[in-house]
């Protein structure tokens, strides 16, 4: 082997070297790269630079408006390539929610240095930060191109060899046998899925005479290939072609792998032409992967109303290592989410594999249904990853907004409800729509003086409290309608509610409720007593008319009698009588007397009629006071005498005159018997103005001659003929007449003064039979001798403070009909032929067990009074009968025991208790058949009504009972 002097071997390399440096171009074939948002473009399809010369450029920018700033950070792999910020230094760029669209322009150069380090592929990393970009990376390749020679190959000393010339035996390379392989460059760069880089071989000599050198590349990573073979290329100089360069192509595997950069060493070996053994350079080879490790969420932001589902897409960005598996961790640490179908409702597990990595994995999440107002709020999906290759890469969050399905309000229902004066309280009912966070308390307010809220306060309001327990359970307010006694019809009244909370509930409104107010009340006088017994010439007596509600101007009644009655003006005269409103509660007294006559028109019946104006009373049909009138006038036969002596010759006057005014002329006779004596006139004639001066007749001895000694005779007087009922066929006592023969006058004296007429006897009641205890029964008496008439009267006790005349006539007994449940009291007297009335009779009652309709309203038509421990019996016969209403009487303090069994099924009726004026003493209201009781405390003495509303109609009728004990 020839020896080389170092510096020719130096200068033959470097000339090598530039002869081939021109043939490694580095290209990247893709003009436009994108990936997770971020967009990349070059200008010439690849970013290549030469040290020491110009700058080449691209553009970042973004695939989508950001939700914030977004920073991307630009890093190159090596210090061969600046950015602006100095050899491999780091450029930063923020793109703002407004400029996001306007590209970001980066200039790219190559610094110089004298240093053969050959072409070079270097990798600008860029990696954006916020906006929703978390994670998305993107390398861009960028071509480095030396300007400086390398020289490859042993080298036995450090001379430099001089320019080699033909002439100089020295370096006649024919002479020269240096076995050398020089590979250049010795250091190429390659990305996955770029073009292939080439580096050549030439040999420093050439082989021995007729051989040949065959040279073996060797890649002994299967992430590269040679001449878009496998791993293995050779190449064969011959001593025609050894100092002619031969290429190698070099090429990455594009794989989905994530398998980073990796240096690879092509191996050369040679064989042959005297090469064998010949140390050659291996080729490095810095593999650059076009597969980053990441993991793509589609979409990163979500929306869903609560209660909902929603998802979003996983998958990774590359390809796990064969055998290995990648888990990504979805968490949440909101308390409004939960993963669907995962083992955890704050944590999901996604697994991928080689097989799968690149198939989208769904999340489904579900907004957490709960009854608080929250209003729209966002929450976070945090995700990690795990595996070979994956280990702090960072992974974008999903930000999901989520809509409240709850609103605070207030539900009332019914908004709507009719209540009637002495009906019963009607309820209504108030209840959250959602969950509040603290106590909510309502004020429900009633100021009208048509209808109250049961149990309110002074100021007319009642509160409801709901807790954040309670709050979705319904709480009730009742309303009741005031039983006044005006003239008010039918009225609207409204129920406000005003709401206090320091939660979501504060100023929320509520609905209001509308009250419609039926009107109990109706214009009437009521006329006490409706019948007066009165006797001609005696006492008055009176009776009280009283509104029974407050008119809206003065009330006019006028009082009409009958002829034959007084009221005040004079008989038959009207007098008027006036009621302001201020004094309507006031009754107004009549009194009444008889006129005072001389006919004897016997018991007889008389009317007083009302008329009412004014006030809204005009038109309304007033009841008519019946007055019995009992006359003072008996008509009889007046004798002067009944008894005569008549002496001889001397006949005696008897005077006959009448006892009351007759109607028409009555004609007596008189007839004698024993005919001792006559009578002269006869018959006598009375009439209308004649009946009390009367007709004087003599009654002498028949025959004055006729011996001597005493006689006597009889004058019969009557019967009497007259068209007045009251005479006709009326007789006088027989007058005795005692003849005397004595000197003298005959004197007439009066034998006996005679009491007429006589008392009559009372009649007796007979216990009243009414085993079924029905409202139709007779009240019967025993008779009495000469009575013309007898009067019954009944009453709701045994004083008979409200008696009233139920039966006048001559049978002994009378039927009752249509009474109503309670105990009634009765007492008779009589009145005898002669006009005179007789005493009352000890009282008798009877009791009634059944309701009498119609009873719906309390004051009027109420039956009563009820007595203790007597079971009484009603019934609603249709829907029509909204009510029953009873009355009982206390005579002392006591409490009150009342219970309603037997309600029929499909019935639904209360029970409720009120006092004289109608006020709400006690009310019992069980849901549907149930019994109703009421128990109260000790009341004070008066009138309660009781009320047994039906509050539905079921559709039958059997009867419920009524009963109340006061223990």
């Amino acid at each position: 082997m020839v020896a080389l002097n170092r510096q020719k071997t130096h200068l033959l390399a470097i000339c090598l070297c530039m002869a081939v440096a021109g043939l490694i171009p580095v290209m990247w074939g893709q003009t436009v790269m994108a990936q997770g948002g971020l967009q990349i473009s070059e200008t010439e399809g690849s970013t290549t630079v030469v040290e020491g010369g110009s700058a080449d450029t691209y553009t970042v920018s973004l695939g989508a408006e950001p939700t914030a700033p977004v920073t991307v950070t630009a890093t190159p792999s090596s210090v061969r390539v600046d950015l602006g910020n100095g050899p491999g230094e780091a450029v930063e760029h923020e793109f703002s929610v407004g400029t996001w669209n306007e590209p970001w322009q980066l200039s790219v150069t190559a610094p110089d240095n004298d240093v053969a380090d050959g072409p070079e592929q270097v990798l600008v990393q860029h990696v954006a930060a916020g906006g929703g970009y978390d994670g998305a990376a993107l390398d861009v390749p960028v071509s480095v191109q030396d300007d400086d020679a390398v020289v490859s190959g042993p080298i036995d000393d450090q001379e430099t060899l001089g320019p080699a010339s033909s002439n100089d035996p020295d370096h006649d390379p024919s002479t020269l046998f240096l076995p050398e392989v020089i590979v250049s460059p010795v250091q190429r760069p390659v990305v996955e899925g770029g073009s292939s880089v080439s580096y050549t071989m030439v040999l420093g000599t050439a082989p021995l005479p007729g051989g040949s050198v065959t040279i073996t590349a060797t890649a002994p990573s299967p992430r590269i290939r040679l001449n878009g073979g496998g791993g293995t290329v050779t190449r064969i100089f011959t001593g025609a072609n050894w100092n002619v360069p031969q290429s190698i192509a070099v090429q990455a595997v594009d794989n989905d792998v994530a398998d980073g950069i990796e240096t690879v060493a092509v191996s050369h070996t040679a064989k042959g032409g005297g090469y064998d053994g010949v140390v050659i350079e291996p080729l490095t080879v810095t593999v650059h992967d076009n597969d980053r490790a990441g993991v793509n969420i589609t979409p990163q932001t979500l929306q869903v109303t609560e209660g909902n589902t929603t998802s979003y897409d996983v998958v990774l960005s590359s390809q796990p290592p064969a055998g290995e598996s990648v888990a990504v961790f979805a968490t949440t640490a909101s308390e409004r989410l939960a993963f669907v179908g995962a083992a955890s409702a704050r944590q999901a597990e996604l697994a991928f594999t080689s097989s799968d990595w690149n198939q989208p994995q769904t999340v489904t999440v579900q907004a957490v249904q709960n009854n608080l107002v929250e209003g729209t709020q966002t929450a976070t999906i945090a995700h990690t990853v795990s595996g070979d290759g994956y280990e702090d890469v960072p992974v974008p969050s999903v930000t999901v907004t989520i809509a409240d399905d709850d609103t605070a309000g207030v539900t009332v229902s019914p908004s709507q409800i009719s209540v009637a004066e002495g009906g019963p309280p009607e309820p209504y009912t108030l209840v959250l729509t959602s969950q509040p966070t603290d106590d909510v308390t309502i004020t429900a307010r009633l100021q009208s003086p048509e209808a109250v809220l049961v149990g309110a306060a002074p100021d007319g309001t009642v509160t409801r409290t709901f807790t954040t327990q309670d709050w979705d359970i319904p709480q009730s307010i009742a309303v009741e309608a005031v039983d006044d006694v005006l003239l008010d019809g039918h009225t609207t009244v409204t129920i406000t509610h005003t709401v206090a909370a320091t939660n979501e509930y504060q100023g929320v409104s509520v609905a209001p409720v509308v009250v419609s107010v039926s009107d109990n009340d109706t214009p009437d006088v009521r006329i006490n007593p409706l019948v007066l017994t009165l006797e001609e010439g005696g006492a008055p007596q009176a009776y009280t008319l009283a509104l029974t509600a407050r008119p809206d101007a003065t009330v006019s009644i006028d009082v009409s009698p009958d002829g034959v009655l007084d009221v005040g003006n004079g008989p038959g005269q009207t007098t008027r009588l006036s009621i302001p409103p201020a004094e309507w509660q006031t009754p107004r007294t009549v009194t009444v007397t008889a006129v005072d006559n001389d006919v004897a028109d016997g018991i007889r019946g008389a009317w007083i009629a009302h008329t009412a104006t004014g006030g809204g009373y005009s038109g309304i049909d007033l009841e008519s006071v019946r007055v019995v009138i009992a006359d003072d006038d008996v008509p009889g036969i007046v004798l002067s005498a009944t008894e005569l002596v008549v002496m001889a010759d001397e006949p005696a006057e008897l005077t006959i005159t009448l006892a009351t005014r007759p109607s028409a002329w009555v004609r007596i006779p008189l007839s004698v018997i024993g005919g001792a004596c006559r009578v002269l006139p006869s018959p006598v004639d009375l009439g209308p103005s004649t009946w009390r001066e009367g007709v004087t007749v003599a009654v002498q001895a028949a025959d004055s001659d006729a011996g001597t000694g005493d006689g006597e005779c009889t004058i019969q007087v009557g019967p009497a003929l007259s068209v007045d009922p009251g005479y006709d066929g009326l007789s006088a006592p027989n007058v005795r007449v005692a003849l005397r023969r004595e000197r003298g006058r005959w004197i007439a004296l009066p034998l006996l003064l005679l009491r007429w007429p006589p008392a009559p006897g009372g009649p007796t009641l007979l216990p009243i039979e009414n085993p079924d205890g029905d409202g139709d029964y007779e009240v019967a008496w025993s008779p009495v001798e000469e009575t013309e008439a007898y009067l019954i009267e009944e009453a709701t006790g045994p004083t008979f403070s409200d008696a009233s005349v139920v039966y006048e006539g001559p049978e002994p007994r009378v039927v009752i009909t249509g009474r109503g449940a309670g105990r009634r009291w009765y007492r008779a007297r009589s009145r005898s032929i002669w006009g005179v009335v007789g005493p009352w009779s000890a009282a008798v009652h009877a009791d009634v067990w059944w309701e009498q309709e119609p009873n719906d309203a309390a004051l009027q038509e109420a039956n009563g009074p009820l007595v203790a421990d007597i079971a009484y019996r009603g019934r609603a016969d249709s829907a029509d009968d909204p009510q029953d209403y009873y009355y009982l009487e206390l005579t002392e303090p006591a409490a009150l025991d009342l219970r309603l069994t037997g309600i029929p099924d499909g019935h639904n009726s209360d029970l409720v208790l009120r006092d004289a004026a109608l006020t709400l003493v006690a009310y019992s209201g069980e849901l549907g058949a149930a019994d109703e009781q009421i128990i109260t405390g000790v009341l004070s003495p008066g009138r309660y009504y009781v009320q047994v509303y039906h509050r539905s109609y079921g559709g039958q009728s059997e009867p419920y009972t009524l009963v109340f004990s006061a223990p």
